[in-house]
């Protein structure tokens, strides 16, 4: 098969997220399944057309991100004359292949599911103050529109919606979890026969399996997005019954900065503020590299994963690669990874003491974290690896094209 992926966000360039982890571990699988594969992506620099892992990729400069979905048209098609697509996977997010799929409709797109924007705003807006709220609702009356914005079951404006649309017109499209496809089929209304869920292929950097499960550094770990979304506002408000009991034990924050649920603070200030009597407690990060991220796993005994949701969690993959105690969210695709409490503790994000209550054990039980790793680490191994992920990638590709 001759496949395109096509996504803005590929690293090195623009590869900081989970789409972009995705595209470079799925294109390596059918690459080494002996598939033609090319991937067109972003950068903010630079136009080239380079081996980028073995994987034939071809880098469109851009201005902003918005530029991508118009210029990928033109590179595409001078390699289609080349030797043509058999078919073509995107993201649902911004659209991407929209265009692309207008100038070639007999190549069959795959559309896979991440987290659209509607349900990351959604959960962005979770804490905002009731007055907001109220506020948005009377002032779309006084427009002359009914929208009920937070508690809108649907999103009316899904026809304005391009991480709708492009879904829609996928000839199949992929989830990377139950609970993505879930979503799709409740608030989308998505036929559920159209999903197919294949988790997201992960194969852990040896340093990763190396790491010793055995740690008492008296370290917590959150990585991730500093925002509403990643859970930031529970697991604060967590640590602070963590460190009234055990004032000896850390947490350091992998991650940028971003907006908090207060207006005008970030979220880093607002964590600051909410534990300022817990100030030596706490480190913060901006963001490392992930061929750095053994060394903080390896001085880590937990971590926190206490997102609003993920339709899947590299970091709670790679935590689990790195044998390591997690306590994750049991709302989304992290809980098909974690189990009923089988390889992590999970918890309802929105309380505070179930994050608390699930920390504290793990304090208090090292060998609980050892067993929780040790399990954590084969189950990836087994599952996740790019033999299983691949033979049902490539055995749906190839229904699909014939």
């Amino acid at each position: 098969m001759h496949i395109a992926y096509i996504t803005h966000e590929y690293p090195p360039d623009t590869g900081k997220g989970g789409i972009g982890t995705y595209t470079l571990q799925m294109a390596k699988v059918m690459y080494n399944l002996g598939h033609h594969v090319e991937v067109f992506t972003a950068s903010f620099n630079r136009n080239t057309t380079e081996k980028y892992n073995d994987i034939l990729t071809h880098r469109i400069r851009i201005e902003q991100i918005v530029d991508f979905r118009n210029k990928v048209v033109d590179v595409f098609t001078l390699q289609h004359k080349i030797k043509k697509f058999d078919l073509i996977e995107s993201p649902e997010i911004g659209g991407e292949a929209e265009i692309l799929i207008q100038q070639f409709p007999e190549i069959p797109l795959v559309v896979r599911l991440h987290t659209p924007a509607v349900l990351v705003t959604r959960l962005q807006n979770t804490y905002l103050p009731l007055t907001k709220k109220i506020q948005f609702v009377l002032g779309a009356f006084l427009r002359g529109k009914i929208d009920l914005g937070f508690w809108s079951r649907h999103d009316k404006n899904k026809c304005n919606d391009p991480d709708f649309l492009i879904t829609k017109k996928a000839a199949i499209i992929t989830a990377p979890s139950d609970a993505m496809k879930r979503w799709a089929v409740d608030f989308w209304e998505l036929k559920p026969e159209r999903i197919e869920v294949i988790p997201n292929p992960y194969e852990p950097p040896k340093e990763l399996l190396q790491l010793n499960s055995k740690a008492e550094y008296k370290q917590i770990t959150f990585i991730g997005r500093l925002n509403v979304l990643k859970g930031i506002v529970g697991l604060s408000n967590a640590l602070h019954l963590v460190f009234s009991k055990y004032p000896d034990w850390k947490i350091c924050f992998i991650g940028p900065d971003e907006a908090s649920h207060i207006a005008e603070m970030s979220m880093k200030e607002w964590i600051q503020k909410k534990l300022n009597k817990f100030a030596r407690n706490i480190e913060f990060i901006d963001w490392i590299d992930n061929n750095k991220l053994s060394k903080y796993f390896a001085e880590t005994d937990i971590v926190v994963i206490p997102s609003l949701f993920e339709s899947f969690s590299y970091v709670c993959a790679e935590a689990m690669s790195a044998a390591k105690a997690i306590v994750g969210s049991k709302i989304g695709g992290m809980q098909e990874l974690l189990g009923e409490n089988e390889y992590g503790l999970t918890i309802n994000p929105y309380k505070p003491r179930q994050i608390s209550n699930a920390i504290i054990k793990l304090i208090k039980n090292p060998m609980l974290r050892q067993q929780l790793g040790a399990k954590a680490r084969q189950k990836i191994i087994n599952e996740y690896n790019e033999v299983a992920i691949g033979n049902q990638i490539e055995g749906l590709f190839e229904k699909l094209i014939k």
